[in-house]
């Protein structure tokens, strides 16, 4: 179909890039997160005390949690609100919030004891380039991302009605391989949930006999 298509290098990464943008945008990949222990807490941190966050933040993949533990057994979860809550929420203990813009965040209230906070969050890994490739993504996915780009070039730069029936196999390409993506990601996410008990507590211990009785 394209044996004789040459498109520029400089706009088919950019296209390939908006493509990346957008497909790990539409939902929380398990393969794009990661975990951040660079952060102490303790009871010296006050509510305007700065937290720095990751650089390749983007947001955080524990709907809004973040978990202090001292690396012992002693852990416990904390609640997000607005950074535009801080004048409300200063003195409430086991809250934090996220200026966003400047990639730091903050704990309120009182801090009985030293804890690591345990970030986890969906990582930007930087744009693709003529010597990289989509960064902990499978390469049997990454023809989706060609397909996106082509598919964009097809319905814009050089749109007529053959480019156009021609955008709608790329799509359609491209979404089998999204699905099947999908169904890799839902794999991956079932198994670290499937044996979580939703019953532990903070401060509890957890004991692998508590997943045959969950499961009951």
């Amino acid at each position: 179909m394209y044996s004789n298509f040459q498109m520029d290098q400089t706009l088919f990464l950019q296209f390939v890039n908006v493509a990346r943008t957008i497909r790990e945008g539409m939902r929380p990949f398990r393969r794009l997160t990661k975990l951040d222990t660079t952060n102490s807490v303790g009871p010296g941190n006050s509510w305007n005390t700065r937290l720095i966050l990751p650089s390749d933040f983007e947001y955080l993949t524990e709907d809004g949690i973040i978990t202090l533990f001292d690396g012992n057994q002693t852990f416990q979860d904390i609640t997000e609100v607005g950074i535009d809550r801080t004048p409300e929420f200063n003195q409430t203990s086991n809250v934090f919030a996220i200026d966003h813009a400047n990639l730091v965040w903050y704990i309120f209230g009182v801090i009985s004891q030293a804890y690591k906070a345990y970030i986890y969050y969906q990582a930007d890994y930087g744009d693709i380039t003529l010597t990289t490739s989509w960064t902990n993504i499978p390469s049997r996915y990454h023809m989706m991302l060609a397909f996106d780009a082509l598919n964009m070039y097809e319905m814009g730069v050089d749109y007529d009605d053959l480019q156009a029936r021609n955008a709608t196999k790329l799509g359609q390409m491209a979404e089998t391989l999204y699905n099947a993506m999908c169904q890799w990601d839902d794999r991956l996410q079932r198994s670290a949930t499937a044996k979580r008990d939703y019953g532990v507590g903070n401060g509890e211990t957890f004991t692998p006999n508590m997943i045959s009785d969950f499961r009951r």
